[in-house]
């Protein structure tokens, strides 16, 4: 399993509320939406795929990350399962994909620190 982050921001379940609160005005946000629509239009059809927007819950006050909800009945274990992180250059954080939650608890948090996800940040899968 591979995530990427990305700067910018893109909900595919259309959580306008969500992605309102997050940029300042409606150029921020058109700019952003574009740029993480081609990045989704360059994965290729074969792959699952999603786009996850970071919210300040997902990088500093929580210890795991909730993964849509389509993506992990379709595309995730039904139990508990060690889950490897990979990011644009290949580096690796081991974490744990909560089957119940759709989630990845264990090694999030540190990913995400690691990386320095920022509120606003777009996580792509594949």
């Amino acid at each position: 399993m591979t995530f990427s982050v990305n700067q910018g921001e893109v909900s595919s379940s259309g959580r306008k509320t969500l992605i309102d609160s997050l940029y300042q005005d409606e150029d921020s946000k058109k700019s952003v939406i574009d740029r993480a629509e081609k990045v989704l239009q360059s994965i290729p059809v074969q792959y699952p795929k999603f786009s996850k927007p970071m919210v300040q819950s997902n990088i500093s006050n929580s210890f795991w990350l909730i993964l849509p909800a389509d993506f992990g009945n379709l595309c995730m274990p039904s139990e508990n399962v060690n889950v490897v992180l990979v990011d644009e250059v290949g580096q690796e954080r081991d974490t744990t994909y909560l089957a119940k939650h759709h989630g990845l608890s264990a090694g999030w948090k540190r990913f995400a620190m690691e990386h320095e996800v920022l509120k606003g940040d777009i996580l792509f899968h594949p």
